[in-house]
């Protein structure tokens, strides 16, 4: 049976265009996502993501910038498809190291290790990231700033 989930991310951009992304462990290869997470029923998405980075980072002293992408991808399960809407926050920081340690025990097991990332390492990586045209997406960003309404990514 086909399920549906919204989840709230920030891009963590430094002054010095550093981005912090989360390696998760994946089905057939493992991920570079941005923290974040579901939205929880009674929550909005900023509740949700503030929620969030303050469990997958260990800080609360972000400002949360404008909406930048709106992604929907499907993800294969035993159970059926998955179909995950996610939006993305630009959420500008200083550089600063990750406390992951307000994550429940199973997100933990499949978090890797965290790294801040040039946008030109991004660009240039071969590894898988979500959404898959990050590099492309952070240099549209970079040239235009953010986006007066988001950027649908259908995956």
């Amino acid at each position: 049976m086909t399920s549906m989930q919204f989840c709230a991310r920030g891009l963590m951009l430094t002054p010095d265009r550093q981005v912090l992304l989360m390696e998760m462990v994946g089905g057939s290869r493992n991920l570079w996502i941005m923290p974040g997470g579901r939205i929880e029923p009674g929550e909005d998405a900023l509740t949700a993501l503030s929620r969030e980075l303050r469990e997958e980072t260990g800080r609360e002293d972000f400002e949360v910038g404008p909406l930048l992408w709106i992604r929907q991808g499907t993800v294969a399960r035993a159970e059926g498809p998955l179909i995950e809407e996610e939006r993305f926050f630009l959420v500008r920081c200083e550089h600063f190291t990750p406390d992951a340690g307000g994550l429940e025990a199973e997100e933990l097991s499949r978090l890797l290790r965290f790294r801040w990332w040039s946008v030109p390492e991004i660009q240039e990586s071969v590894e898988a990231f979500v959404p898959r045209e990050l590099g492309g997406l952070l240099a549209h960003l970079e040239r235009h700033g953010p986006p007066e309404i988001a950027v649908r990514i259908i995956e």
